[in-house]
């Protein structure tokens, strides 16, 4: 285990010095990093986009009504009270809670690692904010409504992909840019 250095005008915190001055945590082997509590604003704006684009549809449409926009494309609104793809949708309601529990534990830890990451890893940061920010939106939903409002619905034919939201896609693109971070990181 890494022993932080002794800094002047510092506090210890967890077994860390705290450069208070500059925000900078130092370990003995001379490791730094910054504390930025607002150098990812990714995770507030995919709340704010969500949100708004839910609460348009909301004023916009009535459930399952349904706005053509491209021959594999309709704007439909929705409700989800299931996890991803309407898993355990026809549950008796106790999944709503189930969900909302796991996505605020999921979301505390996100906020952890997102304060521990280092400045210069930028994909693995914006990766971690995009899921948190999803993850947030759709606990949103959940509290307030009691499901989740989906209403991107792609298809082919008459074979139609489940539903999603700006929260979803969100969550879908932080994953797949984890991966890529990990997969740049192994090379």
């Amino acid at each position: 285990m890494l022993k932080p250095t002794t800094i002047a005008s510092n506090h210890i915190h967890r077994g860390r010095v705290i450069d208070v001055s500059s925000e900078r945590l130092k370990y003995s082997n001379g490791q730094e990093y910054e504390i930025d509590f607002v150098r990812h604003p990714g995770a507030a704006a995919v709340v704010a986009v969500d949100q708004l684009s839910k609460a348009a549809i909301e004023r916009g449409l009535g459930l399952y009504q349904s706005i053509v926009v491209l021959p594999v494309l309709e704007i439909t609104r929705l409700h989800n009270t299931g996890a991803a793809f309407s898993f355990l949708a026809d549950a008796a309601g106790w999944q709503r809670w189930l969900f909302t529990a796991l996505a605020i534990i999921v979301s505390a830890a996100l906020v952890l690692w997102l304060r521990r990451i280092d400045r210069s890893a930028r994909a693995l940061a914006s990766a971690v904010a995009l899921i948190l920010g999803g993850a947030v939106g759709n606990v949103i939903d959940r509290l307030r409504l009691g499901h989740v409002i989906d209403f991107i619905h792609a298809h082919w034919g008459e074979h139609y992909f489940p539903a999603f939201n700006v929260a979803d896609s969100a969550i879908t693109v932080g994953a797949a840019l984890l991966l890529l971070d990990a997969w740049l990181e192994a090379r």
